[in-house]
């Protein structure tokens, strides 16, 4: 039995417009997790390089606002849903300042071809919260949400995003048991490469001397792909007992990085939390009072057939990220 259309209704007077610059991205969780420096550490560190995998267990989810642009650049609308809960109210009391808080939001692609202040819910609900699109479902308890661009405009944030093009180190310390099997998998895929695999004598290692052997120095990837291709080499690697490890030189602890500079960053991030939303902005962050509680957190398609909007032959297809209270 399909779950009831809930009642709810677009707030303009908090509607946000914000500016993604070549990265597609979105944080979206509660406030205090989002905007935590530890967090930032981490979605600072890996958001051009598997985000989502290292937020996985975190109480956050990732989303992207997308259309073909062509250009890298993604305007963006964040808009507010209030829930009608009695019939025949009217819209000036229900949107009253502090009467009534967001029960969601929607953050949708300025291309996007939908009616922005219904949503066509209706029709669409369904469709936008099926199982197959939903990200994950996010606690919150400081009673905010927060959407956070990867592409952001924060001026203090001391650290460094890893990626897919910096070099790569790859150090054996053990072959373990397989020693046939590991050396075998090493020569087959040193054949079929271009990197210059250190592989000479490998039969000989002492392993009770405990040493790091460099069998890969300052290798390149250029392109996604061959990165995560040679990821799962190192993965095979370690399933068939190995130890081995993949250094990229220029990550860097949380713990390493300048006391000071942190201090600095924390005073930014505490003051993001203090201030107000803008209406318009370049990569800000977006905060969203609304009650405690458990949200869905939905990544959409949305599509128009060809031509519907324009005289293109071809279908318009734009991404939205959806926020729905799971109560509602």
């Amino acid at each position: 039995m399909k779950k009831k259309i809930p009642n709810i209704l677009s707030n303009q007077r908090q509607v946000v417009s914000n500016f993604l610059d070549r990265n597609e991205g979105l944080i979206i969780g509660d406030t205090e997790d989002v905007l935590d420096i530890k967090n930032q550490y981490l979605i600072e560190t890996y958001k051009l390089l598997g985000i989502q995998r290292k937020i996985e267990k975190l109480n956050l989810a990732y989303g992207t606002v997308t259309a073909d642009t062509g250009d890298g650049y993604d305007d963006f609308h964040y808009y507010p849903f209030v829930e009608i809960k009695k019939k025949g109210s009217g819209l000036n009391d229900i949107l009253k300042k502090n009467n009534h808080l967001p029960c969601g939001f929607f953050c949708i692609h300025d291309w996007a071809n939908i009616d922005r202040r219904s949503f066509d819910f209706y029709s669409s609900y369904h469709q936008y919260t099926n199982k197959k699109n939903l990200v994950k479902s996010i606690k919150v308890t400081s009673g905010s949400i927060s959407i956070f661009p990867l592409s952001n405009n924060l001026k203090s944030n001391p650290f460094r995003s890893l990626s897919y093009f910096d070099s790569r180190d790859l150090n054996l310390f053990s072959l373990g048991k397989n020693k046939k099997l590991v050396i075998e998998k090493l020569k087959k895929f040193a054949e079929k490469s271009s990197f210059k695999f250190k592989l000479d004598g490998l039969y000989k290692i002492n392993e009770d001397k405990k040493q790091k052997y460099n069998i890969l120095k300052s290798v390149y990837f250029t392109y996604p792909m061959a990165y995560y291709s040679f990821l799962d080499f190192v993965k095979d690697l370690k399933k068939s007992g190995a130890k081995v490890e993949l250094v990229n030189p220029y990550y860097k602890p949380f713990e390493e990085y300048e006391e000071e500079k942190l201090k600095a960053f924390q005073k930014e991030l505490n003051l993001i939390k203090k201030q107000k939303n803008k209406k318009k902005g370049l990569g800000d962050v977006i905060k969203c009072q609304v009650e405690n509680g458990i949200y869905n957190v939905y990544h959409t398609d949305i599509r128009s057939e060809a031509g519907e909007y324009d005289s293109s032959s071809d279908q318009q297809i734009s991404s939205a990220v959806l926020v729905i209270n799971k109560e509602i």
